[in-house]
């Protein structure tokens, strides 16, 4: 992911590169919704194997958090495709005021997405560190009660 220029880029650049970085976000986040759907499914095969308490409410937590990063990444998919329609309009009817309102929306759907991301990769660690974790831990336990 690029970082922005703290030069004014979002004022000048081109509605060509911002449409394509639109674009490239809106890619980015079907790739993070297919990872989430990956994670469910991860988290469901194993919840069902845990028996102590600690992994269960663990587990609990982080599927609450990636349920609501979830509810985010939808949330920003919305309002890329309305503001990727909203550049189409402004190109067809460009007016200076309306330019510079989309410029600074771009600006802050930039940020969420970037908060978004960062977010959801500290989450994903998460999850691998603790479904790590509970799988030898609980194959140990399992282990020792047989």
């Amino acid at each position: 992911m690029r970082l922005r220029p703290k030069s004014d880029y979002l004022q000048k650049a081109s509605w060509v590169n911002l449409y394509v970085l639109t674009k490239y976000w809106e890619s980015d986040i079907a790739f993070y919704k297919d990872e989430i759907r990956f994670l469910y499914g991860l988290i469901d095969r194993y919840f069902i194997w845990m028996t102590q308490d600690e992994h269960i409410e663990k587990v609990s937590a982080l599927s609450a958090e990636l349920n609501q990063l979830d509810k985010t990444f939808n949330s920003l998919s919305e309002r890329m495709v309305k503001h990727r329609s909203r550049m189409v309009l402004l190109l067809e009817n460009a007016f200076v005021q309306e330019e510079e309102v989309f410029r600074a929306e771009h600006e802050v759907l930039e940020d969420d997405f970037k908060r978004a991301s960062v977010d959801f990769r500290i989450l994903k660690r998460k999850l691998f560190e603790v479904t790590e974790t509970v799988m030898d831990e609980e194959k140990l336990q399992h282990l020792l009660t047989r």
